[in-house]
Parts: C-alpha cells; structure tokens; sequence
C-alpha cells in the first residue's frame, strides 16, 4: 500500500532522529514532493549531521526498506564540521551556488534546527555553476552513449535532467528562450543529448556576452 506524503514525512521525523541520534543536526525537504500538492516520484532530503560515521547509509538503507516508502529517496548528507560560510564555494548535490540559490527559496524544515544561515552566493558564481552541471550531464550523456549499450533507464535518468536543466534555466536566466527546445514524449537518448547541446549553446552565447561586457 502506497504512503501518503503525511505518513513518509512521519517516517523522516520518527525514525531518521532513532539512526543518527546527538549527531543529527536537522532533517530538510526540497523539491516537487514538498513545493506541490500532487505527489512526487522522488523525495529529495538533506541531511546535516555533526560528523561523518561510516554506518549511516546501511542504517538509513534498513530503515527505508522496513518503512516501506515507495518513493525513489535523493539524499544529500552535509556535515557541520565541514559547512562553509560563503555561497560561493559551496558545492551541494553535485552542483553549486545556484543550487544553493534555488534552496534559500524551497527548503523546508522538517525535523530539527533551521538550516545554517549561508551568505547569498554572487550572481557570477551561480550563473557559473548552473554551466558547469551542464557540462557535467552533457559529458556523462555522450561517454554513456559512446560506451554502452542504452537501456530504458539510461533514457529516463536523462529525460529527467533535462527537464530539470529547463526549469533551473527558467529560475536563474528567464532571459535565456528555450523555446525551440522541445521535449517529446518519444525522444530516444540521442534526442536528449542533442536536446541538451542546444540548452548548452544558448547558455554558453549568453555568459559570453556578460563575461565580455
């Protein structure tokens, strides 16, 4: 029987203090589970505790499966030892500061102390980092093509950065028009790629002009 999102939030609030104990500092939600009303296939969390213990994921993993979720679960773990004041050199879900960015606008509490208070990041250094996680997805979509047979889930895990490529575009440079990039529901791996290699273009010409300027 699937959870409803009051019963998974309760899981995380229940039984995730239970795994990490003094060590948990807080517990935070982002991402469409938390900002809309219809529910999400995957939950993205944050996870911030004192130090780093080698048994937090069998733990966590043990947890999940007895709880029975359902939903995939993204977790990021920070380590308050480890946290960095400024928004500028901060690194978080592979990505940087306009992650960061976008989270000083969705996260949410859900167990726990606030989240620590991080300088805002400059506009250059999110502008940059949003180009550097198109890079990374590009190299990592064309080494997977190159390199291995493409299976279905290779196609969704690429359908899905895209689409999310295009909705952090339209957060951080609404400026930047994506209209003529058009996902279809029949895209094979190759259109994605092509598809990111245009987003990449517009992008490239657009920091171009304000790194001339």
């Amino acid at each position: 029987m699937t959870k409803s999102k009051k019963e998974i939030i309760n899981v995380f609030k229940k039984d995730f203090p239970k795994i990490f104990k003094k060590r948990l500092h807080g517990i935070y939600g982002y991402g469409s589970f938390f900002t809309k009303e219809k529910k999400s296939n995957d939950i993205d969390l944050i996870i911030i505790l004192e130090r780093n213990s080698p048994k937090d994921l069998i733990f966590l993993k043990k947890v999940l499966e007895r709880s029975k979720v359902g939903n995939e679960i993204n977790i990021q773990f920070l380590y308050k030892n480890l946290l960095i004041d400024s928004g500028n050199f901060y690194s978080i879900n592979t990505c940087g500061s306009f992650f960061l960015e976008i989270l000083r606008n969705e996260l949410i509490t859900i167990y726990g102390l606030e989240f620590p208070k991080i300088q805002s990041p400059g506009s250059i250094f999110i502008l940059t980092s949003l180009h550097q996680k198109i890079g990374q997805y590009l190299y990592q979509a064309k080494s997977i093509y190159i390199n291995k047979k493409i299976c279905k889930l290779d196609e969704e895990i690429l359908s899905k950065r895209v689409k999310f490529i295009i909705q952090d575009m339209k957060k951080i440079v609404p400026s930047v028009k994506l209209k003529d990039v058009k996902i279809k529901n029949d895209f094979k791996f190759l259109d994605y790629i092509k598809a990111l290699e245009k987003i990449n273009e517009k992008y490239s010409l657009y920091l171009k002009k304000i790194y001339e300027w």
